[in-house]
């Protein structure tokens, strides 16, 4: 996994593996310390968040293969999502 180092992407919270880009999801429902349900733009699924156990209800998460990877804040978020959304 690395960071995109590319035009249109060059931000540092988008992330490759391969050919997949991972978009921040939000947390929209903590149902343990290890399991969680995000919404990634409108899609719905379970992850596992052993990788991040401060995640909080909201926390926008970067997940990869059904797994939360890493945090980011809101603003970062936003820019990501606006970045997507161009391509």
């Amino acid at each position: 996994m690395g960071l995109i180092q590319g035009a249109p992407f060059t931000h540092r919270y988008s992330f490759s593996c391969s050919s997949c880009v991972i978009p921040p999801s939000t947390a929209a429902a903590i149902r343990s310390n290890s399991a969680s349900v995000i919404d990634s733009g409108g899609i719905v699924k379970d992850v596992n968040l052993a990788c991040v156990p401060e995640a909080v209800l909201g926390d926008y998460v970067l997940v990869h293969v059904g797994t939360a990877i890493g945090l980011i804040d809101a603003a970062e978020a936003a820019r990501c999502l606006e970045q997507i959304r161009q391509l």
